[in-house]
Parts: C-alpha cells; structure tokens; sequence
C-alpha cells in the first residue's frame, strides 16, 4: 500500500488526508461516493496520483469539475495551501459531503453544486477531471486541463505523468 510519507510531507498534512479519507469510507458506505470501500484501493488509486500532480500545480486556481468525492481538489488544497479550489459537483448528495468536509477538517475550498454549463466557469488555472468524459467546451474554462483517461482526437498534450495504475495527461485549454 502507498503511504503518504513518501512524499516528504509535514506530520500535520498527513494527518488532514487520513482523516478525510477516513471521513470518506465512513460516508461511503452509506451513500456510495466511490464504490468501493477498499482503504488501501483508495490509497493507491485516488490519493496516490494526487500527491503526484501536487508535485506539479503549487499555486493558481483550480475548478475540480464533477468533484464526486473531492479527493482531488480536497487533498491538492491540504498539500498546497496557496492554491485556491473550487469543487464543483452537481448530485446533492455529494454537495452535502464536499459541505460537511469543508467544515469538519477546515479545508479553505469554494463548492459549487449545480451543473457548470449554467454559471459563469472561465479563468482557472487548471480543470480537473477525472471520471468526467473529456469534451471541446472544457477548453474555455482553464489555461490547462489535468485528465484521467485516454485522450481521442485533437488535444494538445503539454505533459503525461505516469503512475503503475495509468496516466495523466495535461492538456493545454484555454490560450
């Protein structure tokens, strides 16, 4: 299994992600927000590759769009405090868990829960998505888009960060 520790992260770090993923796992089983309530599963597949692209996106802003879980956008904020997220999901039922994490561990996020096609989305830094199909209109919402998932027709990739369980991929976005 992964251990957070190896990324050479304060004590006080490592502590916030365990309990948001211990928060997690306990939600989860009562309204399915990942499917699985493996621990080392969401250890390797879900926080892994986060601590990975904290590595890369310090500072900026960032929309998590179709957030789920918030692991993305939740654990990125704890790693790197300077960056400003927005997780954006639109099931009520995950609004109420990216809310109640947002106030049980006290993590400085924005949470937006509706669709994003109906506000005003422009700007970011980063998009990220991650079981949300890649589509042409998420270009104008952010100068790069960080994507899990295989990439079809005509993106323009600036990097891939592999990992033993896949890829991602930051694609250029918005010019």
């Amino acid at each position: 299994m992964f251990h957070v520790k190896h990324f050479n992260l304060p004590e006080e770090k490592i502590k916030r992600i365990k309990e948001y993923v211990s928060e997690l796992l306990r939600w989860n089983r009562r309204i399915n927000l990942i499917g699985r309530d493996d621990e080392d599963w969401v250890w390797d597949f879900l926080v892994y590759p986060i601590c990975l692209l904290s590595l890369k996106i310090r500072t900026g802003t960032l929309l998590d769009l179709g957030a789920g879980s918030g692991v993305g956008g939740f654990v990125l904020k704890i790693i790197n405090e300077e960056l400003n997220v927005t997780l954006a999901e639109r099931r009520e039922k995950k609004c109420v868990f990216l809310r109640y994490i947002k106030t049980k561990l006290g993590i400085d996020v924005d949470i937006y829960c509706g669709d994003v096609r109906e506000g005003v989305f422009t700007g970011f830094d980063y998009l990220l998505l991650r079981g949300v199909r890649l589509e042409t209109w998420h270009k104008g919402i952010a100068r790069y888009i960080i994507y899990f998932g295989e990439v079809e027709g005509e993106w323009r990739i600036k990097e891939v960060i592999k990992w033993k369980k896949g890829k991602i991929r930051i694609i250029e976005g918005m010019e």
